[in-house]
C-alpha cells in the first residue's frame, strides 16, 4: 500500500460548505488540471477521466463523516485499487483540507509514479485553496 498526501490548504469557507461542494464528484471537473486528464464523465456520485500513460482513473462515494470527511474509493482495480480521503478541519471562518490517497501499488509502480501523482493531488488541493464559495 502506497500513500499519498496532498500538501495542506486553507479555503475561506466553512467545513459544512467545502463537505457539500465536494460531495458532489461533478464538482471536482473544476479542480482537475485539465492538461494533464481527457475524457471526463461525472455524475453526482461517480467520476472517472483518463490519465495520460496511466489508463482510465474512476471514483465513487463510499463513506462520509460530515462535515469533516469524505472518502472515496476507485471503480475497479484497473489500473490499480485506491481510496481518496479529503480530510477537513473548520478553523473559524476557514477550513483547512488535506487529500490522501491510498493505493495498492507495488514498489516498483510506486517509485513511478509517486512524484507525478503527488503533484497532481497538490494541483487539486491548490486550486481547491483559490475557489470562491
Amino acid at each position: 500500500m502506497a500513500t499519498f498526501k496532498s500538501e495542506n490548504v486553507t479555503i475561506n469557507t466553512t467545513s459544512k460548505s467545502l463537505f457539500d461542494f465536494l460531495s458532489n464528484l461533478n464538482n471536482l471537473e473544476g479542480l482537475m488540471p485539465l492538461d494533464k486528464i481527457s475524457e471526463w464523465e461525472s455524475t453526482e456520485t461517480e467520476c472517472s477521466f483518463k490519465i495520460p500513460n496511466l489508463g482510465k482513473i474512476g471514483f465513487k462515494h463510499d463513506t462520509f463523516t460530515e462535515p469533516s470527511q469524505i472518502k472515496l474509493v476507485s471503480l475497479n482495480d484497473k489500473p490499480f485499487g485506491f481510496s481518496m480521503d479529503f480530510n477537513l478541519t473548520e478553523n473559524g471562518d476557514s477550513t483547512s483540507a488535506q487529500i490522501i490517497v491510498d493505493a495498492n501499488l507495488n514498489p516498483m509502480l510506486k517509485i513511478m509514479v509517486e512524484k507525478p501523482l503527488t503533484a497532481f493531488f497538490n494541483g487539486i488541493a491548490k486550486k481547491l485553496a483559490n475557489k470562491s464559495f
